[in-house]
């Protein structure tokens, strides 16, 4: 079967007269805020009223009140559309396409529910569901003779945008075998002014879409551009921030050496006045040493000469005489005298040595903390410089992949808006509202 596009005309809403008929006062009775709670519809008709009037305002209380209209009265088709027109209101789209799928089985002729339901399914994404419920409903108005032409046109133009919708941004989502055969269900036995309205409508959408994809690229292409001038200055200053980072260092890198090498010249220094203490020191040590060796040898002498001389008087009865011994060990108690004396003397040029090495040491002390201070607080800037540096080399190279990363944001949100049902079928409730509130009074 062949299709005739044409886009010579566009149709005009054909419900746009009805709603210019209904009066002011009925569209403000239905909008009309209730300041005390409504118990839900003695009937079908008045809970589906309820749903298009004082359910109809976005708040909280009225879920839950909605939910009551419908569990009264669940499988009245009414009930049902003016539900899912609720709900679609309240932006509670799962709660829409629930009832729209029962609405669909139980009242499969009601043409604005079939609508409701497979934009609701398409909203979704479950383009399967939609097209199914598309044949469903091709089959539907084909198979009835008591159709007026307004009805069908209003409904083939929503049907076209649908079509055009998948056959545009989703059309890799979209089975084509199935999309080809919804479209032959819903075009059969249409009229060409029929047909014109469906196919303007699916025109439309997809001139919208390719619109939209020719200006992305060139909104693309802008931020990409954009980002890489303003990448230019940034990475100018970033770079010549690095090059001052680099000299700093290679000032700072000698300054080290210099000072590295002065400390340890101070220490070799200190070092070359201690050496010559140090042998004095351990040749005073070895001097006291053999000092007290002398001592202890003396003292054993004495001791042996006192005993000795105790032991003559006792054999003599008590006679006083000169004894040789007794002699001996007056001069022993001199030369331990003397050794004293020399052990003294030895011991004070000891600690006065000591003494001269231990501030020798204590400046070598001062000199090495000093020095590695000097030099810790130096690395401690060349460090800092490093680190700059590779926070430059972090950002330049974030700046280099910042163009990309900006089209590709700017790339997915064009994408999201440009695949949006509501871009190009932006379902207008309060018509669908009014034709249901006009069909039950």
């Amino acid at each position: 079967m062949r299709f005739i596009y044409r886009s010579s005309s566009v149709p005009t809403l054909s419900c746009v007269a009805l709603i210019l008929a209904f009066s002011v006062g009925e569209l403000c009775a239905q909008n009309q805020k209730v300041s005390v709670p409504v118990p839900p519809g003695e009937n079908a008709k008045q809970s589906a009223l309820n749903l298009l009037g004082v359910r109809w305002e976005k708040n909280s209380s009225n879920r839950e009140s909605s939910a009551k209209e419908l569990e009264s009265f669940p499988n009245d088709p009414d009930v049902l559309l003016a539900y899912t027109i609720n709900r679609m209101q309240h932006r509670r789209y799962k709660d829409a396409l629930e009832s729209a799928q029962k609405l669909s089985k139980v009242a499969p002729d009601e043409l604005n529910g079939a609508v409701l339901h497979i934009w609701l399914e398409t909203l979704s994404d479950n383009f399967e569901e939609a097209l199914i419920a598309m044949l469903s409903l091709g089959r539907q108005m084909n198979g009835r003779q008591d159709l007026d032409n307004a009805s069908k046109e209003w409904t083939l133009r929503r049907i076209g945008r649908l079509v055009g919708y998948m056959q545009g941004p989703a059309k890799f989502d979209t089975d084509p075998d199935l999309l080809t055969a919804a479209i032959i269900s819903v075009t059969q036995g249409l009229t060409p002014n029929q047909l014109e309205v469906f196919n303007n409508n699916r025109e439309k959408v997809l001139k919208k879409y390719e619109q939209l994809t020719d200006s992305n690229v060139q909104i693309v292409a802008a931020a990409r551009q954009k980002a890489a001038a303003d990448n230019a200055n940034q990475t100018r200053t970033l770079a010549a921030q690095n090059q001052e980072f680099d000299e700093l260092a290679s000032q700072l890198e000698p300054k080290i050496e210099v000072l590295r090498n002065e400390g340890l010249q101070k220490l070799d220094q200190i070092r070359a006045e201690a050496s010559p203490l140090q042998q004095d020191l351990s040749s005073l040590s070895n001097q006291i040493g053999y000092v007290n060796y002398n001592l202890n040898s003396l003292y054993l002498r004495l001791a042996y000469c006192r005993h000795n001389h105790r032991y003559a008087r006792g054999r003599r009865g008590g006679v006083v005489y000169v004894d040789p011994i007794y002699s001996n060990s007056v001069l022993i108690s001199y030369a331990i005298r003397d050794q004293l004396y020399e052990l003294g003397r030895l011991r004070n040029l000891y600690d006065s040595v000591a003494n001269q090495l231990a501030v020798l040491e204590e400046r070598g002390y001062q000199i090495q903390n000093e020095y590695d201070l000097a030099i810790g607080n130096m690395n401690s800037d060349l460090e800092a410089l490093e680190d700059e540096k590779q926070r430059n080399i972090r950002q330049l190279d974030n700046l280099a992949r910042r163009p990309q990363k900006v089209a590709q944001g700017k790339i997915g949100s064009l994408r999201n808006r440009a695949e949006a049902l509501k871009t190009y079928d932006p379902i207008s409730l309060e018509v669908y509202r009014q034709i249901l509130i006009q069909k039950l009074k």
